[in-house]
């Protein structure tokens, strides 16, 4: 291995802002007004929970946390951000993201993280529905003794251009959300929504 790649763990988050690819059809300039709020909600609340953005591609970020629990942390916080900042906002004007997040080895280079680890949470971050997070295995074993984060099975997914199923797992942001969704109601949601079930 060069001496300028370094591997290690780390849990890695993909965001995407949902609407972006609608408002930048009707309204480039709200499409930019919208990435850019959104990036600095973003900033603001990674930054909190000890997170280090690595770099923004369009609609999606890519963050790296040193650990699972801070990184489910900051996506819970930033879905209720959004969630209290589109109540007073107009139906035109809504930010919603899809989360993905997983934890695994990744070589480091150059400031930038690259490898399966980083694959894997990217392709997580697809199953999840607008203003929702989906985790790996390997997060929900970090964090499923976390009395405050609410969590179900998803089951083993196949995920666009991973060999092997993955077993993945939704976050709830609130008790309220997660008391509105049994396991047979996701399960059902999931295949209406043609998620590739094993």
């Amino acid at each position: 291995m060069p001496d300028n790649i370094q591997k290690k763990l780390a849990a890695v988050m993909f965001t995407s802002l949902v609407e972006y690819d609608e408002y930048l059809k009707k309204d480039e300039s709200l499409a930019l007004k919208t990435l850019n709020e959104h990036k600095k909600i973003l900033e603001n609340n990674i930054n909190s929970f000890n997170g280090h953005i690595i770099k923004h591609l369009d609609n999606m970020t890519f963050v790296e946390f040193h650990s699972a629990t801070d990184a489910v942390n900051s996506a819970i916080a930033i879905h209720l951000k959004l969630k209290k900042e589109n109540s007073t906002n107009p139906a035109t004007y809504q930010m919603n993201l899809k989360i993905g997040i997983h934890m695994g080895e990744v070589y480091e280079k150059d400031n930038d993280l690259f490898g399966e680890g980083v694959n894997l949470a990217a392709r997580v971050q697809a199953v999840a529905k607008p203003g929702g997070t989906v985790t790996t295995q390997a997060i929900y074993n970090s964090i499923r003794s976390e009395e405050n984060m609410l969590v179900r099975d998803m089951g083993r997914v196949h995920l666009k251009n991973i060999k092997e199923p993955e077993r993945v797992f939704k976050v709830y942001s609130s008790r309220d959300e997660y008391d509105k969704e049994t396991q047979s109601e996701l399960t059902g949601k999931l295949i209406r929504k043609d998620i590739d079930l094993v």
